[in-house]
């Protein structure tokens, strides 16, 4: 017999490498939760471009 059951095993298992130890899920950076956008929305680079100059109006536009 073993010395727990799979159950509790598995929680182990679920809470130190699945849920990172912390609880939940990890957190998203910028750059994953951009790419989901992006992913999700699929703009024009054109599309993009306009976007960023509107963000950074005060600041020389950026060109691609």
């Amino acid at each position: 017999m073993g010395l727990i059951s799979v159950g509790k095993s598995y929680t182990i298992i679920r809470e130190k490498y699945i849920l990172n130890g912390n609880g939940g899920r990890p957190p998203k950076d910028f750059r994953t939760e951009y790419k989901e956008l992006l992913d999700k929305y699929n703009p024009t680079i054109k599309e993009l471009e306009e976007e960023i100059n509107l963000y950074y109006k005060g600041n020389q536009p950026i060109s691609f």
